[in-house]
């Protein structure tokens, strides 16, 4: 899971806010056949790290081939690595 660091401190908090939901969404649905206990998640790792956002429709990756590769915007990005697994009743 990911989240940009880019903009104001209250939309960063917001973005995480939302990454961690989501997180919690993909472990409950993991654990969707198991209804006895509430599903849970725990963040293994977390760093920081500049990803460069390739553009995926064909329009934009014209433009990048006829700028070169340093038309690519390098990001900042804060990274969870996350695993899910079951509390306790």
């Amino acid at each position: 899971m990911r989240y940009a660091l880019r903009g104001a401190a209250f939309l960063v908090r917001q973005r995480r806010a939302h990454a961690l939901r989501l997180a919690k969404r993909r472990c409950a649905a993991l654990n969707a056949p198991q209804k006895a206990s509430a599903p849970a998640f725990k963040i293994v790792k977390e760093w920081s790290q500049e990803d460069s956002e390739t553009p995926y429709n064909a329009e934009e990756l014209d433009v990048s081939l006829k700028n070169g590769l340093e038309h690519y915007r390098v990001e900042p990005y804060r990274h969870l690595l996350f695993e899910c697994s079951m509390k306790p009743y």
